[in-house]
């Protein structure tokens, strides 16, 4: 679609009537996204057309201008003789960074890479304020685990000068973790974006939960 010349028109597939409750720009716009190339942002969505669901016919778009990486498309519904016009459409190509920004890693991270560590509660990573309770791991030094594991993913890929630091948490404490016993902590990435990477986070000991939830790190030049 974007290597066409303006004014040119992409069949994009026939409409066959959606399934009941799914509105139609719902589908219009998930047979767009099947279309246009992976890293597309769709800015902005004026719709023309009808909310009925029963429409059939093939759906065709038609660039009418693009400068660089941006542009805009016509979507058309042509049925026989019958042009229906849905929606216009601007869009814009954006790299996909995948968290290796200005040459700060030397790989690519990709959502979905995991990694995992192991860690011993010790005596300064809990707190006893609960007076005739055994000590049990503070939720700061829960939330130092499940961040050092996600830099972890991170590290191997520094260039020299680059490091990254937490900028988010969103962390539930949700068991307790006594003095001695072991940790299982997992990280895996969620999402990738120029600098900032996220992470999914959850710690066990064993197959008791004792925390998850997501933190990002932000890429840094030392």
């Amino acid at each position: 679609m974007w290597q066409s010349p303006v004014g040119a028109h992409t069949d994009l597939g026939a409409l066959a009537g959606p399934p009941p409750g799914l509105h139609l720009a719902a589908r219009v716009l998930d047979m767009v996204a099947a279309a246009v190339p992976a890293g597309t942002l769709l800015e902005q969505v004026v719709w023309h057309g009808p909310d009925a669901t029963p429409e059939t016919g093939r759906l065709r778009a038609t660039l009418r201008g693009r400068a660089g990486a941006a542009g805009t498309l016509r979507l058309d519904l042509v049925d026989g003789d019958r042009v229906t016009w849905l929606a216009d459409l601007r869009c814009r190509l954006r790299p996909v960074q995948a968290g290796a920004a200005d040459g700060m890693l030397s790989g690519v991270v990709r959502r979905g890479a995991a990694t995992r560590r192991e860690f011993t509660v010790e005596a300064a990573m809990t707190t006893d304020h609960v007076a005739g309770r055994e000590p049990v791991l503070a939720t700061p030094a829960l939330i130092a685990m499940l961040e050092d594991t996600a830099a972890d993913l991170l590290r191997p890929l520094f260039t020299p000068g680059a490091a990254s630091v937490g900028t988010w948490i969103g962390v539930r404490h949700t068991g307790a973790a006594l003095l001695g016993e072991r940790l299982t902590v997992h990280a895996t990435v969620a999402a990738a974006r120029g600098r900032r990477v996220t992470f999914d986070v959850r710690a066990g000991v064993g197959d008791r939960p004792i925390g998850d939830g997501q933190v990002a790190q932000t890429l840094i030049w030392a």
